[in-house]
């Protein structure tokens, strides 16, 4: 169970990173931080250092929350995305509006990760945005665990 959320926007041309874990609720387990050449690999090994937890995921409650701390952070971001990685499931109708209030907001794109075998692709398909799903934004990617996942999302970084 549980998920994590990337939510990136550009700071002064640079990209902004959170890292919030949703599991019962929405935690931010990384405080935002520019990824620079200085700090990128800091930021990797903090990232990998993030540990699974188990329990139920609450993707609403994780878009809700990413989507706030992009909309509220200054300067504005160009381009505002939301990342949802997920091992489970989640309430689909709950998470679906979350998106729409997501993109309301300004979210620009909203992508998603599914882990394993666990993961509901069709939740994952009716979350992200713009739809249809696919392409480069509004994506949906599967990966086999949790290996993999962390070393392709700090491949991202680099």
């Amino acid at each position: 169970g549980g998920g994590e959320e990337w939510d990136v926007g550009a700071g002064d041309g640079g990209v902004v990173v959170w890292v919030t874990r949703c599991d019962s609720g929405a935690d931010v387990e990384l405080d935002a931080v520019v990824i620079n050449e200085d700090n990128v690999t800091q930021v990797g090994n903090a990232i990998r250092a993030i540990r699974k937890r188990g329990g139920g995921t609450s993707i609403h409650s994780c878009i809700d929350r990413a989507s706030d701390l992009i909309t509220e952070a200054t300067p504005a971001a160009p381009l505002r995305v939301i990342d949802v990685s997920t091992d489970g499931q989640s309430n689909q109708a709950q998470a679906v509006a979350a998106s729409e209030r997501a993109q309301q907001a300004g979210i620009s794109v909203l992508n998603a990760i599914g882990v394993g075998s666990g993961a509901n692709e069709t939740l994952l398909s009716n979350i992200v945005f713009p739809q249809p799903a696919g392409g480069e934004r509004g994506f949906v990617l599967t990966v086999d665990g949790y290996e993999a996942y962390m070393e392709g999302i700090a491949g991202k970084m680099y």
